[in-house]
């Protein structure tokens, strides 16, 4: 029995040091610039691998004070502020389903009515756009001019003119919305923001959305664990902020295609863009998923242990 125990606290004590080893390798070779933008002071914006750039501010620690709610409010709104209409409902949906009745629950859903009513726009479906605008305006009465932190006039506005005049109003890219007097975007986003919209985007994309999903969760661990350099952080924030080089223009009028549908996909095809180009969400997505599937053979070992 002392045998076996001894050989037990070895093989925990050699995976254990094998771990901290990959963290260390980890952290040198590919993330000391995530590592650099939670320092203080740490200066100009660094990049990462990919080229999309982590914000100054402490990304992680803003949104773990504001809470979940917020986490999911700003990552639906960004994601709609993106052109992703279809997508925005999910983050705010999740949130929504563990709320009781109340002013939250109530906000969440006319904004899940609102970026509904914008999608139809996108599809032609002028009596869907009418009757989804008529109805989030009820959920939003009486919420004021601003709701944690949203700016619901200009929301109330739009929503307003596609009850009246959908196909002429439809037919314009919607207003931003304005959280904290800013129209979010990805780049704006923390990390507990960033991995909700890691996993709704995944979802959309076709991504295997079960690995983004135990990504973020062991996100949030290594975070918790004070492991902020983790790779699962760096990659989330990768997958959400590369930026898309592949919209084509839109045949003769030469706009962007934007109005069918949500306005980007990253999987299609680059030679539509007339130039060979490199599908960096593709990589990111396959890296975290080896990654994903390091972490939980691991797990598995040390379970198998005891």
């Amino acid at each position: 029995m002392l045998a076996q125990d001894s050989v037990r606290t070895f093989l925990s004590t050699q995976l254990a040091e094998r771990q901290r080893g990959d963290r260390v390798a980890s952290v040198t070779r590919r993330y000391s610039v995530v590592r650099r933008c939670f320092q203080r002071g740490g200066g100009t914006r660094p990049e990462s691998d990919y080229g999309t750039t982590v914000t100054d501010e402490s990304a992680i620690g803003v949104e773990r004070k504001r809470g979940y709610m917020d986490a999911h409010l700003r990552a639906g709104i960004a994601i709609y502020n993106e052109g992703y209409y279809h997508a925005a409902h999910d983050a705010w949906e999740e949130h929504w389903l563990t709320l009781s009745a109340g002013p939250d629950k109530d906000f969440l859903q006319g904004l899940i009515q609102y970026t509904a009513a914008v999608y139809h726009t996108t599809t032609g479906n002028w009596l869907g756009t009418r009757k989804l605008a008529r109805k989030a305006q009820t959920y939003l009465e009486g919420l004021g001019e601003r709701y944690r932190g949203v700016d619901l006039r200009s929301v109330r506005l739009h929503l307003r003119a596609l009850e009246r005049e959908p196909e002429r109003v439809g037919r314009e890219s919607p207003p931003a919305i304005e959280h904290e007097g800013r129209a979010l975007g990805f780049e704006a986003l923390g990390f507990e923001a960033t991995a909700v919209a890691a996993t709704v985007l995944a979802e959309e994309w076709g991504y295997n959305e079960d690995a983004f999903e135990r990504a973020a969760e062991y996100a949030r661990s290594d975070v918790e664990s004070g492991y902020e350099t983790s790779p699962f952080v760096a990659l989330l924030f990768d997958f959400v902020r590369e930026g898309d080089r592949r919209e084509p223009s839109d045949g003769a009028s030469g706009e962007t295609a934007s109005r069918e549908g949500d306005r980007r996909e990253p999987s299609d095809s680059a030679s539509d863009a007339g130039a060979e180009q490199v599908d960096h969400r593709d990589i990111i997505a396959q890296r975290l998923g080896e990654h994903v599937d390091r972490r939980g053979s691991r797990e598995s070992d040390v379970s198998g242990l005891f």
